[in-house]
């Protein structure tokens, strides 16, 4: 099948007509209303035989017509001359030349933008903003503790009579709750530290890295170590 198809076509090819649209550069042509692509402008163009409407524009320009009857196996050519200006081709984009001859400077479209860059928060925010982390962290787990020291003292206490492992248990209680208190001030000065870093100037493309290693706890003080 595919043989006698090739066959076939092979005996209708030479009775195809063709035609030839000349035109001005930069003309649209359409045929039979179909627009023709610029690239095939010029070469020849295969109808059916019979009657064909031809037509081309310059822009915006009138259009220039014409009727043109195709006959078996026939090659014709046309030539069509539509008034009006060829569109506008925009200039290329890029940065500005000079001419080393003239020392004219000739622009010829707007230049690439520029990377404006990145605007990174200020090194405080990240500082005050790790603290409070840590310091309300620290100070939620202090407390947890500090309240199961109270519920330990409250089975070795009757009253106001304590079993004598009571004691240890009571200063241990006041230290966890000492430090719960701090961690909660220090955790507060660092939120406050960072909302203020939000309000000072940054550098543009600044990098800045807060990582904070640990929390160091004593018996009466709070650390905090990290790199900045």
């Amino acid at each position: 099948a595919r043989t006698e198809a090739a066959e076939l076509a092979e005996q209708v090819r030479p009775k195809i007509p063709s035609l030839v649209v000349r035109v001005p550069s930069g003309a649209t042509v359409t045929v039979d209303g179909v627009t023709v692509p610029p690239d095939a402008v010029g070469l020849p163009r295969k109808l059916n035989p019979g009657a064909h409407e031809v037509s081309a524009r310059m822009g915006e320009g009138p259009e220039d017509k014409k009727s043109v009857s195709l006959k078996e196996g026939e090659s014709s050519e046309i030539t069509l001359a539509p008034k009006g200006d060829a569109p506008a081709v925009p200039p290329p984009s890029g940065p500005a030349v000079v001419d080393t001859h003239a020392g004219a400077k000739v622009d010829p479209g707007p230049a690439a933008p520029k990377d404006a860059g990145g605007k990174s928060l200020h090194p405080l925010v990240w500082i005050g903003g790790g603290v409070a982390v840590a310091g309300i962290g620290f100070g939620t787990v202090a407390g947890i503790v500090t309240l199961s020291k109270k519920s330990t003292i409250n089975d070795l206490c009757q009253g106001t009579r304590c079993a004598p492992s009571a004691e240890s248990a009571v200063s241990s209680g006041r230290t966890w709750a000492t430090l719960s208190t701090i961690s909660f001030i220090v955790g507060g000065a660092g939120a406050a530290a960072a909302v203020v870093g939000l309000f000072l100037p940054t550098a543009s493309k600044t990098k800045v890295t807060a990582a904070l290693s640990r929390v160091d706890v004593g018996p009466r003080w709070l650390g905090v170590r990290g790199s900045f």
